[in-house]
């Protein structure tokens, strides 16, 4: 059975084509599915910068796509805002 991934994309669309050019490697190349998870930043964060941590108080979490178990095996994502939420749902996920 195929590992379990997710992509954790935002509101910077040159941040979500990077993530989606490894996507179609990992399914061309593995024949492993991608879910995605749609991120919504808060208004005062979509310029501003938070600190790079393990946080989702940038994100609008009900506006977004569902952040729950079961977590992923991979996650791929790149950007100061959804690396954060990365930390946190690896976290949430007790390292897994």
């Amino acid at each position: 059975m195929p590992p379990r991934v997710w992509l954790l994309l935002a509101d910077k669309a040159g941040d979500n084509a990077q993530v989606e050019t490894l996507a179609r490697a990992v399914t061309d190349r593995l024949g492993w599915p991608c879910e995605r998870k749609r991120l919504v930043v808060r208004p005062e964060w979509r310029i501003a910068k938070p600190k790079v941590g393990v946080r989702v108080d940038h994100v609008d979490l009900g506006a977004s796509d569902a952040l729950a178990a079961p977590w992923p095996e991979v996650l791929i994502t790149i950007g100061r805002r959804p690396s954060s939420v990365a930390l946190w749902i690896r976290e949430q996920s007790a390292g897994r």
